[in-house]
């Protein structure tokens, strides 16, 4: 197993989801999209309407040996690793990078902790 520090971008709920379970679930196409290096080339992934936000969240994931990766760059996204699983990974959220109004006026948050970044997100 090795153990990686990622970013991942998802809605509010689902970084919730993580929080409480420590588990990141693949999508229905039996994947799991990271990216290497950035956190703003995952916040089109984490678009929440509900929040009126965009997240990407840092994360300490535990990848098993036996789950297929890949760097595969993606638009936007030189830096992308895919995981090929339909078993959810263990993942700890280190830090909340919040992208929140429109363009070019964007408003910028970082949290960082776990316990923050839960607080953070049941106020919003």
């Amino acid at each position: 197993m090795s153990s990686r520090e990622l970013y991942h971008g998802t809605s509010g709920d689902n970084i919730l989801s993580i929080i409480r379970t420590g588990l990141i679930e693949p999508g229905a196409d039996n994947t799991i999209y990271f990216s290497l290096w950035t956190w703003d080339s995952v916040l089109m992934y984490g678009a929440d309407s509900t929040r009126a936000a965009s997240f990407a969240i840092k994360v300490q994931a535990e990848i098993p040996d036996n789950v297929l990766s890949r760097n595969i760059p993606t638009p936007g996204n030189p830096g992308t690793l895919v995981l090929l699983t339909s078993q959810a990974i263990f993942a700890k959220v280190l830090e909340l990078h919040v992208r929140k109004g429109r363009a070019p006026d964007f408003e910028f948050h970082h949290i960082i902790g776990d316990v923050a970044v839960l607080h953070y997100l049941q106020k919003t």
